[in-house]
């Protein structure tokens, strides 16, 4: 059927439904702070483990070589962060991981206008990447309690403390190296992080030791992220199959529905990118000649209580609005885009001008990740979903 009267530069569902965002850049005055610390390294030495670390999350790819010893292969292994790794990290790390983290709050506060957590709990907080974000979305943060095993990071956290304005600075700010099992309701944060924390333990019995201890501890949302890699990608299926077993709990993002993961036996896996703006002292240590970094992640955000039913407003209609897996394929007169179901199955659909210029418009301004609230597919059926490199 098509579709009379003006077209339209974007409807509301097609504005509140999307995700993407372009280039996200670090507060500037936690970019400061970064620069005057790693303004007392050794340039030579924080270069050298900056590899190290790049070293340690490429040894899960297959054929990856060193970075430190060029032609050597590497096999999986971890790093433990010390002083000048924490220090690494900073300059060469946290302004990526920080765009992926605010582009999936900044999500979470979008479509929950009325969701304003006053405590935060933040698992393997590194130098506290995810309180910066935290408080860029949600001013009126009263508590953040950030856990991480290295006291070096910590250190880091710590001293990145003072950079942030005190208007800006949540009221109560913990930091502690282990986080021990939740006994009381009241304890409960009402929103828990954590980001690039699973990959790292020993495990798939300690990941999902990790993942109950962690969904104890909120009282409303469970933020789970992780790089964009298949081995990733699988320990976040893992983990939101885990949490759905328990009963009790919804998926509020990426997938529009509580069904299994049908990405998990396709040809690429569920990931999504975020563009950083890479400062001076990230180009450095990465000797890069662009200011942009993209940054694969692949997350779950789950939340207590049976999933809303669908109404006419938005927050609620928009859980069950179809999520886009891969960038769409935009073609001469019809654009194509692979999508996840609320009834829970990988499609490709297409459309076309001549069918319905509005949903056809509203596809060409489509992005990957967003959710889209199609209204006419042409074309409708199950998806390649190729690869994404």
């Amino acid at each position: 059927m098509k579709t009379s009267g003006p077209i339209l530069r974007g409807t509301d569902e097609v504005r509140f439904g999307r995700k993407y965002m372009g280039m996200v850049a670090m507060p500037e005055y936690i970019e400061r702070g970064i620069s005057q610390l790693v303004d007392k390294a050794d340039k030579k030495q924080l270069r050298h483990d900056y590899l190290r670390i790049a070293d340690a999350l490429s040894g899960e790819r297959p054929k990856a070589e060193s970075l430190v010893k060029p032609g050597t292969p590497l096999t999986p292994h971890s790093i433990e962060y010390g002083a000048r790794e924490s220090i690494a990290f900073l300059a060469s790390s946290s302004p990526a991981t920080y765009g992926v983290i605010f582009n999936i709050l900044t999500e979470l506060a979008d479509r929950l206008p009325g969701f304003r957590p006053d405590s935060i709990l933040d698992f393997g907080c590194g130098p506290a990447t995810a309180l910066w974000a935290a408080q860029e979305v949600w001013p009126q943060l009263s508590k953040y309690r950030g856990i991480d095993v290295s006291e070096d990071m910590l250190k880091c956290a710590e001293a990145l403390l003072d950079k942030i304005p005190e208007e800006n600075r949540a009221k109560e700010i913990d930091f502690m190296r282990y986080l021990a099992p939740q006994t009381e309701a009241k304890e409960q944060s009402k929103l828990v992080i954590s980001a690039f924390t699973l990959s790292e333990l020993p495990s798939d019995s300690v990941r999902k030791t990790t993942v109950e201890n962690l969904w104890s501890q909120t009282s409303d949302t469970l933020v789970l992220i992780d790089r964009g890699t298949p081995d990733s990608a699988r320990m976040i299926a893992d983990a939101r199959a885990q949490l759905l077993e328990l009963g009790g709990v919804h998926t509020f993002a990426p997938l529009p529905h509580d069904q299994p993961d049908p990405t998990t036996n396709a040809q690429a896996w569920l990931h999504f990118s975020q563009r950083a703006q890479r400062p001076t002292f990230t180009m450095r240590v990465k000797r890069a000649k662009s200011n942009i970094e993209d940054l694969k992640y692949s997350y779950v955000v789950v939340r207590r209580g049976p999933r809303p039913v669908a109404e006419p407003r938005l927050s609620v209609e928009s859980y069950t609005w179809p999520r886009v897996l891969l960038p769409p394929l935009k073609r001469k007169g019809h654009v194509i885009v692979d999508v996840c179901t609320f009834q829970g199955n990988v499609e490709r659909w297409t459309f076309t001008k001549s069918h319905d210029k509005q949903a056809y418009r509203d596809a060409r301004k489509a992005n990957w990740g967003d959710l889209f609230p199609a209204r006419a597919k042409v074309g409708r059926g199950p998806s390649g979903l190729h690869a994404v490199t």
